[in-house]
C-alpha cells in the first residue's frame, strides 16, 4: 500500500507539470528568435512594515538549446539585513515531466566581495543546472525577508535579448502611512495591464516575442518597460548609512547628495536605522 500512494504521488506529480508546461503548448510566435521562453514569472513584493519586506517568487523558464543555458538565473543576493526562508527549483524535460529536484542544500553559497568594494558582506545562493539533453525547463521558487525597506526590488519584465514572455507578473503590496511612491519608464507600445486598489499595484505582461539585439542599441534600461518603487518613510540598516558616508568620501563625494538625503530623513524621523 505504501509503494502504491508513493507511486500515485509521483504520478501525480508528473502529470501535474506535463500539464503546465510542455514544449508544446508553446506558441510558434513566441519560439521565434528565442534562445529561452519565460513561461511565468511572479513576483510579490510585500512591504509589511516600515522595517520588514517579503519578497516571493516563482519563475518557470524553458531552454531550446544550450545557447540559452545562461538564461537559467535561480539564485538569490543576501546579506545579514536578509532571511532566504525558502529556496528550490525543479528541473522538467520538455513534455514537462520530472527530472530532478534541487532544495536549499543544492544552492552553493558565493560570496560577491570584489576586494575592492565596501559592500564586502553580500554573498549569493546560486544554482548550477548542467542538463544532458534540450529543451528542458526550470521551476525556481524563493521567497526572502528583508529588514531592509529603503531598496525595494525593480518591475524589469525584460532582462535580456532573444527570451520571449508568456507571463510576467509584478505585484506590490504596501502600507498607506508610509508614503509609498513610483516611477514608470519606457511603457509605451508595450502589452502591460495595470492595476492599482486597496493599496495593490500590480503589473502584468503576456505574449511578448523574443527581441533580437540591435548593434550600437541603448542599454535595455533605457528601451525597456521599467518601474521603480520607494517609501517616504523606510528601514536602512545604520552600516549601510556608513558605508554610505565612506563611499561619498572615496568617489570625492559623487554619492554625498544620498547619504545628506539619508541622513536629513533621519533626523525627521522618516527613517528607521538599526
Amino acid at each position: 500500500m505504501k509503494l502504491s500512494i508513493q507511486f500515485i504521488l509521483v504520478l501525480f506529480t508528473q502529470i501535474l507539470f506535463s500539464q503546465n508546461y510542455p514544449i508544446t503548448s508553446i506558441t510558434p510566435e513566441l519560439k521565434e528568435n528565442a534562445k529561452a521562453v519565460v513561461r511565468t514569472q511572479k513576483i510579490n513584493v510585500d512591504i509589511t512594515s516600515q522595517n520588514q519586506v517579503v519578497i516571493t517568487e516563482t519563475k518557470v523558464i524553458t531552454i531550446f538549446n544550450e545557447a540559452g543555458l545562461s538564461y537559467f538565473d535561480a539564485y538569490q543576493n543576501y546579506d545579514k539585513t536578509t532571511n532566504i526562508k525558502n529556496i528550490e527549483a525543479t528541473l522538467v524535460d520538455g513534455n514537462g515531466l520530472e527530472i530532478k529536484k534541487y532544495k536549499r542544500k543544492d544552492f552553493k553559497d558565493y560570496s560577491v566581495a570584489d576586494g575592492v568594494s565596501i559592500f564586502n558582506d553580500n554573498r549569493i545562493l546560486a544554482l548550477s543546472v548542467n542538463p544532458t539533453t534540450y529543451p528542458v525547463t526550470l521551476v525556481y521558487t524563493s521567497e526572502v525577508v528583508s529588514k531592509d525597506t529603503a531598496f525595494l526590488p525593480t518591475f524589469f519584465p525584460i532582462s535580456a535579448y532573444e527570451m520571449s514572455l508568456e507571463n510576467y507578473e509584478f505585484t506590490v503590496k504596501y502600507l498607506p502611512g508610509l508614503g509609498f511612491k513610483y516611477k514608470e519608464f519606457n511603457f509605451e507600445g508595450f502589452p502591460i495591464t495595470k492595476t492599482e486598489n486597496n493599496n495593490i499595484l500590480s503589473y502584468q505582461l503576456k505574449n511578448l516575442k523574443a527581441i533580437r539585439p540591435e548593434s550600437y542599441a541603448p542599454e535595455m534600461g533605457k528601451l525597456f518597460p521599467k518601474a521603480m518603487f520607494a517609501l517616504e518613510k523606510f528601514n536602512l540598516v545604520i552600516d549601510r548609512i556608513e558605508k554610505l558616508r565612506k563611499l561619498s568620501i572615496e568617489t570625492n563625494n559623487v554619492n554625498n547628495d544620498l547619504f545628506q538625503t539619508l541622513l536629513q530623513k533621519a533626523f525627521n524621523n522618516e527613517l528607521v536605522t538599526e
